[in-house]
């Protein structure tokens, strides 16, 4: 998705990307096909990429996406994604299109703007740690992280003219909204804290001392056995209904506000249940979520853009260079993979603009990226889990 006008946008857009990059070469050993990595696999008008660095590039890609799903990488899986490498060699050309297009237009940064950007994302790292964190990100040093930087800012600056010269009609965003308005409605939700011990006694006993004028949130932390929501006072935020086990959910959503309910037993233990709030369920409005309806509507142009930009470029892919591994499941022990056998590629999101392999501007490494902060909608990973 593309960001819109220097807000907060912008920043979620380029937090995105850094997840899409900051790891690297592990794959190196993991494919036991030799490769010619000078070889020319890529062309876009006069800017090529070899065999190595679209190696370089994808496994950065692949690293930092898993990263961002919360997913443990290991080599199973790396052999896995590698039928993603047909599907990353498309999205490259249009990455190096975008890139050709933003120099052609005169779109410029500074090295002393490379420079700070750099200095600010590795600001948090201890100085003796940063030559192994950009390691474990799969950059060989900074001047390497800084290359992606330069190349990111160039396509993100570029993008961003693209959105601010953009003017969006009423009938456009209505469309777009008639399409798209459901993934903005929320489901009746409750804002609940709870406490969670092991024994029924015990649980029976904080009841009485809350019946008596005891303090939740002291009794949570306390006595609560949940590492998450204990330390903060039972405070579970909101959670709309399947969110928690069965259970919990039938007591939490038929529980009046500021009643206690227990105790509730689930495969957790026993359960103090306090309901703070409840929120109905809402039908969005477009007035509500103009901004985000924008965006759609230009990630929609942009995608035409990028398209245009291919279409008219002279591009010459080499897809055989690949050297594919099958699904591990499929390489016999021993065996290495045949180099000339793809598999699928996975379809892209087809609402999301293209995103590029580049490194962002104002974002650490993924390693040291915090994760993406959970919408407040949702319940912390603390909360009960669906059974």
């Amino acid at each position: 998705m593309i960001d819109s006008r220097n807000n907060s946008n912008a920043r979620n857009f380029r937090g995105k990307l850094t997840m899409m990059l900051a790891s690297l070469l592990l794959l190196t050993g993991v494919f036991a096909q030799e490769q010619d990595d000078d070889a020319v696999i890529l062309r876009v008008d006069d800017r090529t990429e070899t065999v190595g660095s679209f190696n370089d590039r994808f496994n950065i890609a692949i690293r930092g996406l898993v990263a961002s799903m919360g997913i443990p990488m290991s080599d199973d899986l790396l052999l896995q994604l590698d039928g993603m490498k047909a599907e990353y060699l498309t999205q490259l050309a249009s990455d190096l299109a975008l890139l050709n297009e933003a120099e052609a237009q005169g779109v410029t940064i500074s090295d002393e703007e490379v420079d700070e950007i750099v200095a600010q994302s590795i600001s948090t790292i201890p100085e003796e740690e940063v030559p192994a964190v950009l390691e474990s990100a799969g950059f060989r040093d900074l001047d390497h992280y800084g290359d992606m930087v330069r190349e990111t800012e160039l396509i993100q600056r570029y993008l961003d003219g693209l959105f601010a010269e953009m003017e969006f009609s009423d009938d456009e965003l209505n469309t777009w909204w008639d399409a798209n308005a459901a993934q903005f409605a929320t489901g009746e939700q409750v804002c609940a804290s709870h406490i969670l011990v092991e024994d029924v006694d015990l649980a029976n006993e904080l009841i009485t001392e809350l019946e008596e004028g005891a303090d939740f949130a002291e009794l949570a932390t306390e006595h609560s056995i949940d590492p998450g929501s204990g330390q903060n006072g039972g405070d579970l935020g909101c959670f709309g209904r399947g969110m928690m086990v069965a259970p919990f959910d039938q007591a939490a959503f038929e529980a009046e506000v500021d009643q206690v309910v227990g105790p509730i037993e689930t495969g957790f233990g026993q359960h103090i249940i306090l309901v703070h709030e409840k929120v109905p369920a809402s039908e969005p409005a477009l007035e509500d979520f103009r901004e985000q309806a924008e965006i759609g509507v230009a990630n929609e142009r942009i995608a035409d853009i990028v398209t245009a930009l291919v279409d008219s470029a002279d591009v010459e892919s080499h897809p055989e260079l690949l050297n594919l591994a099958p699904p591990a499941s499929d390489v016999p022990a021993g065996e290495a993979a045949p180099a000339d056998e793809e598999a699928p590629a996975e379809e892209a999101p087809a609402d999301e603009a293209p995103a590029t392999d580049e490194a962002p501007a104002d974002e650490a490494p993924a390693d040291e990226a915090p994760a993406d902060e959970a919408p407040a909608d949702e319940a912390p990973a603390s909360e009960p889990a669906a059974e």
